[in-house]
């Protein structure tokens, strides 16, 4: 599990990271310049441009988990074993790429508008979902 998701880590910064952040700083300038139509037209661009460059990746990383994975950390102790649990993991990480990007828009546009209760609030959401889907699906994997 570590490993796999150092892995999404990795790539969930490399391609989600970078966006976000240059969003949140156009949004936090148009927040102070009062032009809110305006930082709703630049949310729902992130938005669609992330998931455009994310079902993709989701679907590379999905086919291409092994290689990777053995690409990455594939020597010493990491045996086939290792390998195949990984990339399975890896695969179920990664299809939870959209739904974290999404998520950190929503939150960076209320910090652009200095609401942070509802920045919490969406952060309290998002752990309760993770945590129940973490015993719905556990009872099905394992």
């Amino acid at each position: 599990l570590t490993y796999s998701s150092i892995i999404n880590t990795g790539i969930n910064e490399v391609i989600v990271t970078g966006i976000i952040t240059i969003m949140f700083v156009d949004c936090a300038s148009l927040v102070a310049k009062e032009k809110y139509e305006e930082v709703k037209v630049k949310a729902s661009s992130t938005i669609k441009s992330l998931i455009f460059v994310l079902i993709p990746a989701t679907a590379g990383v999905i086919v291409l988990a092994k290689p990777i994975v053995s690409l990455i950390l594939y020597r010493g102790n990491f045996d086939d074993t290792s390998l195949a649990l990984t990339s399975n993991c890896l695969v179920f990480y990664i299809i939870g790429i959209a739904f974290v990007a999404v998520n950190s828009v929503i939150v960076k546009i209320f910090y652009s508008f200095k609401d942070t209760k509802t920045t919490t609030v969406v952060s309290i959401v998002s752990i309760a979902i993770n945590i129940c889907l973490n015993f719905v699906l556990s009872t099905f994997f394992g």
